[in-house]
């Protein structure tokens, strides 16, 4: 097992998280209740049916994004060890 953290395969799902988590990161800002809808964006967008089921999907993305934040954390744990 200590052979894959050491591997290639590890260093590309490390990446592909990151990506991921930054993807879910800016998915969760534009449905969250409160920023945007406190701006001009989020009001205007409010009024088409694609948006509003997005907006209903806030719930939904945060446990995602943890799962995701916690395999990238465990795998640069173990890839990289720990720094201090």
């Amino acid at each position: 097992m200590e052979e894959f953290f050491h591997s290639v395969t590890a260093w590309k799902i490390l990446f592909v998280l990151g990506f991921v988590n930054g993807g879910l990161g800016i998915l969760l800002f534009f449905s969250c209740r409160c920023i945007p809808m406190s701006a001009a964006i989020g009001r205007r967008f409010m009024k088409y049916g694609f948006y509003k089921r997005f907006y209903g999907l806030h719930c939904y993305l945060w446990p995602v994004l943890m799962l995701s934040v916690v395999a990238h954390s465990v795998l640069a744990y173990k890839f990289l060890g720990n720094p201090f």
